[in-house]
């Protein structure tokens, strides 16, 4: 076995070294044997066999009290590591990176203020949970199916596929999570998967790779990336849904403020008006808009036609508006001819009153005269004859009357046009006025200056 052993190299001496010196082991396979050290003023053998042969090793083995202690050492080894796992699942977290993180108590339900945006491992305390919400860009689609019906100014109708860019503000993120939480948080998506514009999740394998896997087609859309959502834990998206309507709603209101031409001729000044127009619609929900692409506009077969009744609508416009400022010449001109009309009638008829008014005085101041020529030849009459006035009055009007039933002219009447009165016919003449006063009756015929 000394031979064996020397031959081998695994177990041999040093040849010459003493038995003290060696220490009196001798390595046996799988074994050690302790053996009784020798008297040092031994004299070494003669030759190399026979100091092999009897040389006296000493072989030692390791206790059962030392194998316990391993066992036991290795034993508490495996229960500090269940124990610091344990620990780590129940006290700590691992935040991913490219999310933020919220804190979540499994008991109350609330929310802590604080959010999580360092990657890493945090602690927590017990009873909690971690929520993750993506702090990468995301995106809106609107392409394929799910395309825009905008409306332009013009009022011709076009389908334009646009992307919208946003991401949450770590801020406002649990104001906006427990204002708007998600609806089905076990629907998120898991793993490394890409989100749709429409909410479902694809492979990443399935990003760019030429054909379309979600129903909007976002997945091949020019910057799509897939996102790692840290294992097990689903990535919330709070009031996403809510965003994405009101993100919808205040890109067709803007897209109703532009031409047709701006959507071919002035593409990035229409896509920063949607950027501000959207950006100011998501205000209240504290996210950011980062960026809107409109990719395609298509416009429907019939533009062409639509564009001639445009054409013709402005030309009818133009027409109404030429006849409406010929018109307001037309009733300009009327309108003076008529004020030249009503002055000249009002002068008329101001000239026909003044008229009036001097043919009255003319017929007053002539039927004044009259009265006061009939009173001076009354007053003549009732001195000739020596009689009241009030008696030649009574005979006048009773004359009248019996002329009436007769149909003879009165006796006596008074003329028309002179101050003496003219006498009234009777059978032989009629009676006169002479110039000193005295009342003859004149023969027929027979005329006399009164």
């Amino acid at each position: 076995e000394g031979e064996g052993e020397g031959e081998g190299g695994g177990g041999g001496e040093v040849e010459g070294a003493p038995a003290s010196a060696r220490g009196g082991l001798r390595r046996r396979p799988r074994q050690y044997t302790r053996l009784p050290l020798s008297s040092s003023s031994a004299s070494p053998p003669a030759s190399r066999d026979g100091r092999r042969r009897s040389r006296p090793l000493r072989l030692a083995s390791v206790s059962s009290r030392g194998r316990r202690a391993a066992r036991l050492c290795g034993l508490a080894l495996c229960g500090l590591s269940l124990l610091a796992w344990l620990a780590a699942r129940t006290f700590a977290y691992f935040l991913p990176p490219l999310s933020y993180g919220l804190v979540q108590s499994l008991i109350w339900r609330s929310v802590r203020r604080e959010v999580l945006t360092t990657p890493g491992l945090h602690w927590r305390g017990p009873w909690q949970r971690l929520l993750l919400v993506p702090s990468t860009r995301q995106t809106f689609s609107w392409a394929g199916a799910d395309a825009l019906p905008a409306l332009t100014g013009d009022g011709l109708k076009l389908v334009v596929h646009a992307h919208l860019q946003w991401r949450y503000d770590p801020r406002t993120l649990r104001e906006l999570y427990l204002l708007l939480p998600p609806p089905e948080e076990g629907a998120a998506c898991r793993g490394a998967v890409f989100r749709c514009g429409g909410g479902e999740c694809v492979p990443a394998s399935y990003v760019r790779d030429g054909e379309e896997d979600c129903t909007d087609g976002s997945d091949e859309a020019a910057g799509a990336e897939a996102e790692a959502a840290g294992g097990d834990s689903p990535l919330l998206r709070p009031a996403e849904r809510v965003m994405r309507q009101a993100a919808r709603s205040a890109a067709l209101t803007s897209f109703a403020s532009h031409p047709l031409h701006a959507f071919f001729g002035d593409k990035a000044a229409v896509s920063e008006e949607v950027r501000l127009a959207v950006a100011q619609a998501l205000g209240s929900y504290g996210v950011l808009v980062e960026a809107v692409q409109l990719v395609a506009v298509e416009v429907p077969p019939s533009v062409d036609q639509m564009l001639m009744e445009a054409a013709v609508t402005r030309l009818r416009i133009e027409l109404t508006k030429r006849y409406k400022t010929m018109w307001a010449a037309a009733l300009l001109i009327r309108t003076m001819v008529a004020e030249q009309n009503r002055r000249a009638t009002v002068a008329a008829a101001r000239g026909a009153a003044a008229a009036v008014s001097e043919g009255a005085k003319a017929r007053a101041v002539r039927t004044g005269q009259t009265v006061r020529a009939e009173l001076e030849a009354l007053t003549n009459l009732t001195g000739s004859l020596r009689t009241s006035a009030v008696e030649l009055l009574s005979y006048r009007w009773l004359d009248g009357l019996a002329a009436a039933k007769r149909g003879r002219a009165m006796l006596v009447r008074s003329g028309g046009g002179g101050p003496a009165a003219r006498g009234g016919a009777t059978k032989g003449g009629r009676l006169g006025v002479g110039d000193d006063g005295a009342v003859s009756i004149l023969p027929a015929g027979a005329r006399r200056r009164s």
